[in-house]
């Protein structure tokens, strides 16, 4: 109304004052916020979920750490006596180590775990960006136009890293019962990594909870505040970019929408399917919002180093800033060719550098899941525990794809 209105302009130039007697650099930048677009459409704002201030939690992102959480260290340190090194075409039974099993250590908080899993996907359903934001890097750019200093600039974008919720704060008080979370410098709490590689509700109803993707958990603020700059290049591959359904879901179509819905918006998604696709029939698939984006490449991805058809060749040649993010997803149902590609990624240092986030369906001998994938399996639960572990303490978010 108009009385706001009026205390609101009164408000800022007040502010506005106090920045040229060079009182407070900061309260100016919120008032530039507060002028720039925090108020230019009031029924936007969500009143249920306040500003808060900046996490002191940081990390130090020039020495990036990997700190898995207790399950995930108990696991990598039992592989073996558990029963995931399995040889031939014996499969692990997985569910029974933690989530069955009620002799287990972590049997008590692996309940917790599901309870908080349920709470966490609640809120990622429900979050609408309080600023109405669509894209994080222009959001920043307007902050970042009063250029007082690195380090000022800095306390001015985290004003807008800060209202994605859930908060990195928050995060951790869901999982606080569990401990189950693993984090790491640069993207900040992770799930852990589990033998079961799915949703541990496949334990008690494989049906229903076999394409469940409430298992991922991305720390989006913490993304925000220390991979994310205002010229960064987000960037999606997708090796085996099938567009069909599984009845109304499709998990391609879950992945794209969750970066989208917290104001991560690619610039470039490369699409690689092996399946025939008629032109037409892509065009009316793709959503309307990604056409723009969307590269698509209808010919089987290749292994080879020195393959065209290898997109990790074309990520080292087109996107070489540090600061771009890109994302991959790997999952093309043919083990012979994934594994040499995800072992590429592991072992070669500026692709593990370039690469934040990585989505992998290892098919692997596991008796909850081969009866799904069939014959094409290759190695054990073992295999599949420690390639994800060595990924993350490169630098690289691995998480298990569906």
């Amino acid at each position: 109304n108009r009385v706001t209105d009026q205390f609101l302009c009164i408000f800022v130039n007040s502010i506005c004052a106090t920045m040229r007697k060079h009182v407070s650099i900061q309260l100016a930048g919120m008032a530039f916020m507060l002028s720039y677009g925090l108020y230019a459409d009031r029924s936007s704002i969500s009143w249920s979920t306040p500003l808060i201030p900046l996490s002191e939690d940081r990390f130090d992102v020039d020495n990036f750490n990997y700190t898995p959480s207790a399950v995930e260290s108990y696991f990598m340190n039992n592989l073996v006596s558990l029963g995931f090194d399995t040889h031939g075409k014996e499969n692990a039974d997985t569910c029974h180590s933690v989530f069955l099993n009620e002799s287990s250590p972590f049997y008590e908080y692996a309940k917790s775990y599901i309870s908080e899993l349920d709470e966490y996907n609640s809120i990622i359903r429900d979050f609408r960006p309080v600023l109405g934001m669509t894209d994080l890097r222009f959001e920043k750019q307007k902050t970042l136009r009063f250029n007082y200093g690195e380090s000022n600039n800095r306390n001015l974008a985290s004003f807008v890293c800060d209202n994605i919720r859930p908060t990195s704060d928050q995060i951790r008080a869901i999982f606080s019962k569990s401990g189950f979370l693993s984090r790491s410098s640069s993207m900040g709490f992770m799930e852990p990594l589990l033998p079961v590689a799915r949703h541990p509700k496949i334990c008690h109803n494989l049906r229903a909870n076999i394409l469940n993707m409430g298992y991922l958990i991305h720390d989006f603020q913490h993304i925000c505040m220390h991979s994310l700059t205002s010229h960064s290049k987000l960037v999606f591959v997708d090796m085996g970019a099938s567009l069909d359904f599984h009845g109304r879901f499709s998990p391609n179509a879950y992945i794209y929408n969750i970066y989208k819905t917290f104001g991560f918006v690619f610039d470039h998604i490369y699409a690689y399917e092996v399946t025939p696709k008629e032109a037409p029939k892509v065009y009316e698939l793709v959503p309307e919002d990604l056409l723009s984006s969307w590269h698509w490449i209808n010919v089987g991805v290749d292994a080879s180093p020195y393959s065209k058809n290898n997109p990790f060749n074309l990520l080292l040649s087109k996107f070489t800033r540090k600061d771009d993010f890109v994302v991959v997803k790997l999952d093309i149902d043919t083990p012979h060719i994934e594994l040499p590609l995800a072992h590429q990624l592991r072992d070669n240092a500026k692709l593990a550098e370039l690469v934040d986030q990585f989505y992998f369906e290892y098919h692997v001998h596991q008796k909850e899941l081969v009866g799904s994938w069939g014959p094409n399996v290759r190695g054990n639960v073992k295999d599949a525990m420690e390639l994800m572990g060595e990924l993350r303490k490169k630098g690289v978010a691995a998480h298990f794809w569906v």
